[in-house]
């Protein structure tokens, strides 16, 4: 009995080729799933943030183009053909290469000066809004009261 007890532990503690395949195909397994969900990850997080500033670029150039001025139209199709252009041939090429990209560059910047004029017309057209709507109220409570008077509610 002392024998056959002895070999099998022998047996046991004895380490297979087999064995150390598989627990570093196992590990590997793991590691490489870990690495492919990061990389995935990664990968939806890119996608959503280039649809969102996509759909900022949109909305810039619908606004822009609601306001119906030729001039700041064409500054503002300039200013985003420029900076499309930029973020396709420079900024990937600088990512692929592992590089970080300095910001706020001119194109972006040019951007920024087409929001500033748009901002003033809208705040020149709000205060001729402004003044117009003081003028219709002006006017709706006059024919308001005039119309009450005719009903003779305030007598």
């Amino acid at each position: 009995m002392i024998i056959y007890f002895n070999d099998l532990l022998d047996e046991l503690s004895e380490v297979r080729g087999s064995d150390v395949i598989g627990v570093w195909g196992t590990t590997y397994a793991l590691i490489t799933a870990f690495v492919l969900i990061t990389v995935w990850t990664h990968f939806n997080d890119t996608d959503k943030a280039i649809s969102n500033e996509t759909k900022a670029l949109i909305a810039l150039w619908n606004n822009t183009d609601y306001l119906e001025d030729d001039v700041v139209s064409a500054e503002m199709n300039k200013a985003l053909l420029e900076y499309s252009n930029m973020v396709v041939n420079d900024e990937i090429s600088e990512h692929r290469r592992m590089n970080t990209v300095e910001f706020p560059k001119t194109e972006f910047i040019q951007i920024m000066k087409v929001i500033d004029k748009v901002e003033l017309m809208i705040l020149e057209i709000q205060s001729c809004l402004k003044l117009l709507f003081q003028h219709i109220k002006i006017s709706q409570m006059q024919e308001i009261i005039v119309l009450f008077s005719y009903l003779h509610v305030f007598q």
